[in-house]
């Protein structure tokens, strides 16, 4: 009976130091990491969380083992992934290990992001495993992988005119195809909330109406006894429903209809006599009203009245009168 109490003891004393034995020949690190060679990845501005194409995930040959608690022996070291490691000047971001065992880990923004900034970011990571023994000695690393991220824009700013006022003059009894444009621009670095999708006339009731690229015309002819200037207030949209952060106002003049004419003149000239020579008419000048002219016709009508002390014909003779005026 000994004997056998004996045998079976070590029976188990054999089996302890086979595992021990076989612990310690796993604990070599004979493989690298693995990971794919390429990343994609899509962050939102203001976000650090990074969604990665294909997930990031490391693998190892030098798997783990697990042997039976009952001898207290624990999983290897081996095979484990530890860390990953980005290279590049200046990286925004950080890879962590969620699981050592399954060399799971996630890729997240260490600071705020702006695509107005930069747009792209492309870097390299590497993952390495926990080497042997308890220092993780002869630690091993993966090839290096490219990473390509993509900040993707919020619609953070609002459309802004370039613009402080916009004027136009315009001929009444005209309606025109397009009498001013107006412009907004938006800081937003995407197409789709950088770009101005509409404008619309705040202003109630005018005769006037405004199109997706800021062209401004008249829905009805314009007659100065109506109105001589138009004051509209204008706004923008951006493809993101974010209104202009401050409104446009716009003035259109209604300019009375141009007849071709001499311009310039007064029908009464004051004169005084013995005062020397005068200009009758030194601002006198054409009006053609933009249009070719063949021939222009006018008449002037002036009136003449002599002013003269005591200049009476009923008292003074023709001679006197020459004398006197």
């Amino acid at each position: 009976m000994r004997f056998r109490g004996n045998k079976r003891l070590a029976s188990a004393v054999g089996l302890v130091l086979g595992l021990l034995c076989a612990v310690e020949a796993a604990k070599v690190n004979k493989h690298k990491p693995w990971i794919e060679t390429t990343y994609h990845g899509i962050v939102t501005e203001n976000d650090d969380k990074v969604i990665l194409d294909p997930p990031l995930i490391a693998l190892d040959k030098d798997a783990p083992l697990r042997y039976a608690e009952s001898f207290e022996v624990t999983l290897t070291e081996e095979g484990e992934i530890c860390g990953f490691r980005i290279h590049g000047q200046n990286v925004p971001f950080e890879a962590v290990v969620l699981d050592k065992s399954t060399g799971e880990g996630v890729l997240r923004a260490k600071e705020k992001l702006d695509c107005e900034l930069q747009k792209e970011h492309t870097f390299t990571i590497q993952a390495y495993d926990c080497g042997e023994g308890p220092d993780g000695a002869n630690m091993k690393k993966s090839h290096k992988a490219t990473v390509h991220i993509q900040v993707n824009d919020i619609n953070e700013y609002s459309p802004v005119f370039k613009e402080k006022t916009y004027k136009a003059t315009v001929i009444e009894g005209k309606k025109y195809d397009s009498i001013l444009k107006v412009e907004a621009v938006d800081a937003d670095c995407s197409f789709q909330f950088s770009q101005i999708c509409s404008y619309e006339i705040v202003t109630p009731d005018v005769p006037f109406t405004i199109d997706k690229d800021g062209f401004i015309k008249n829905t009805e002819k314009l007659t100065t006894g109506k109105e001589h200037m138009y004051k509209l207030t204008v706004t923008a949209y951006d493809c993101g429903k974010n209104r202009a952060s401050e409104d446009v106002l716009v003035k259109i003049s209604i300019k009375p209809t141009c007849k071709p004419s001499w311009q310039g003149f007064n029908k009464r000239t004051e004169y005084e006599p013995g005062t020397g020579s005068l200009a009758l008419f030194p601002s006198m000048h054409l009006e053609t009203c933009d249009v070719p002219i063949t021939s222009v016709w006018a008449s002037i009508e002036l009136e003449t009245n002599h002013i003269g002390k005591g200049c009476d014909r009923d008292t003074y003779s023709e001679k006197s009168l020459h004398k006197l005026c």
